[in-house]
């Protein structure tokens, strides 16, 4: 399987297909904040939750072993004070 990436700045979905994610980079703000990757739309399960520090620019980047997470719908964003977030997929 090929790789691919997608990013959002804002709450919304990053894949609109069903997608296994294997890392995931993302940019914080000043003040602490969340990522929140849910399966099946904003009210969807969530798969998994990142707490990002606090200080301008903190970028971190998060390979997810084990084969990855699946997300059998979507994959949607939650992003709390957080400038954007990218998945590596597949």
């Amino acid at each position: 399987m090929a790789t691919a990436s997608a990013n959002v700045t804002s709450t919304g979905t990053l894949v609109a297909t069903p997608a296994t994610v294997v890392g995931i980079h993302y940019r914080g703000t000043a003040t602490g904040g969340s990522i929140i990757l849910k399966d099946d739309g904003a009210g969807g399960t969530v798969k998994l939750t990142i707490h990002t520090g606090a200080a301008a620019a903190t970028s971190g980047s998060f390979p997810i072993g084990g084969g990855g997470i699946v997300f059998a719908t979507d994959v949607h964003a939650t992003l709390a004070n957080c400038d954007s977030a990218t998945v590596v997929y597949l």
